[in-house]
């Protein structure tokens, strides 16, 4: 579980260890069911935000969906999430 002193690393490493596995098997579904790579693409990515907000233990808002995003992407940065708050 994340809490407020965690850092943005410690939540990406999160990602990592928990949360890229399910991301896979959730974009095989994804591709099979909808025979769209885009769809799987784009579903799968908003299952593993989904997920790694879930699994923080945060409050789900628009801005933590962008700064999971953006962490999950590997495009964070100390400037860009000062933006979000």
């Amino acid at each position: 579980m994340i809490n407020g002193n965690s850092t943005l690393i410690q939540v990406y490493q999160l990602y990592q260890n928990k949360i890229k596995e399910k991301e896979h098997k959730n974009w095989k579904y994804n591709a099979v069911k909808y025979h769209n790579m885009a769809t799987a693409n784009r579903k799968s990515h908003n299952y593993a935000v989904n997920q790694l907000i879930k699994e923080s233990g945060l409050e789900y808002t628009s801005d933590m969906f962008k700064l999971m995003s953006l962490i999950i992407n590997e495009k964070f940065s100390i400037r860009k999430c000062l933006l979000l708050k």
